[in-house]
């Protein structure tokens, strides 16, 4: 793997690890947070699997559109894309005021993240 390519997983990884240290916190958690860096771990994992195929990712955040960019070089993985737009979506407003995540809101973007990357992060060994 390329210096390029590792940098994209080692973002995606502090990305994960932050959503689930803050989702874990008993005092005080940060639902947002946890909304917010769910959606970043994925994003950045379809990039690096982009730049895996040689290609240069768009500067987009819509998940969905950058999933349907990658099946493109892995047609049999499927993701469900309410599931990817509904994470990208949340990701955005929950990120100003008047709108905020709940355990259950956080809970279910981690939860994609996490079976996304079980998907995704194999791939890099093929």
């Amino acid at each position: 793997m390329n210096e390029t390519l590792l940098r994209w997983l080692s973002k995606a990884d502090g990305d994960y690890n932050t959503a689930k240290r803050e989702l874990a916190v008993i005092e005080n958690p940060n639902y947002d947070s946890v909304f917010f860096h769910s959606q970043q771990c994925v994003e950045k994992l379809f990039k690096a699997l982009l730049i895996h195929n040689s290609q240069t990712p768009p500067k987009i955040h819509d998940l969905l559109e950058l999933y349907r960019i990658m099946i493109e070089f892995y047609p049999d993985i499927r993701i469900n894309e309410h599931r990817l737009t509904r994470l990208s979506l949340g990701a955005v407003n929950y990120r100003y005021p008047y709108e905020e995540a709940n355990e259950d809101d956080a809970t279910e973007a981690f939860e994609t993240c996490r079976s996304i990357r079980e998907i995704i992060l194999p791939l890099f060994n093929s």
